[in-house]
């Protein structure tokens, strides 16, 4: 199913997300010593999704107790495209700055998102979204089928679980 590859081929993430292709060659490589961390788990419930991955691995996940995970490259629409450009350029032209007081960078960006940002909203055609669910429809059953028989549960609304 992929077409030429990712070297070059700027389709080639439609084929990428055919996830039930790779399933049983990652399956065959590492057999028990696989954990499959759906991104859902992890943007719906980050703090216990990364204590379960740490309890797998036989870590101490209690280093994530009292923290507050949160999205640090979220999408945003802005208001200003010229406080866009300047934001960008501040954050880019400190970075090493940034690093030493993160507090600070993320006050300023809790300020700058309340100042010019505004709510994310991804609007997807539903002659487009028919369209996606045609193609990836087929692979996404696919691999809700290979997830369970590997003991996977409550899958996600895309792969046709309860969500």
């Amino acid at each position: 199913a992929q077409r030429e590859g990712p070297d070059g081929d700027r389709f080639w993430g439609i084929d990428g997300g055919f996830y039930d292709d790779y399933l049983q060659d990652w399956v065959e490589v590492f057999g028990e010593r696989l954990r499959i961390v759906l991104f859902d788990d992890l943007m719906n419930s980050p703090t216990e999704c990364s204590k379960s991955v740490c309890a797998w691995l036989g870590l101490d996940g209690s280093v994530f107790d009292g923290i507050q995970l949160q999205v640090e490259n979220r999408s945003v629409n802005f208001r200003s495209g010229t406080m866009q450009k300047l934001a960008v350029a501040l954050n880019d032209g400190a970075e090493q700055f940034w690093r030493r007081f993160p507090r600070l960078k993320q006050t300023l960006r809790d300020w700058y998102y309340r100042i010019n940002g505004e709510e994310f909203e991804e609007r997807i055609p539903a002659e487009v979204r028919q369209h996606l669910n045609q193609v990836f429809g087929p692979h996404n059953q696919r691999l809700a089928e290979g997830l369970t028989a590997l003991g996977y549960r409550d899958l996600p609304a895309w792969l046709g679980g309860a969500e």
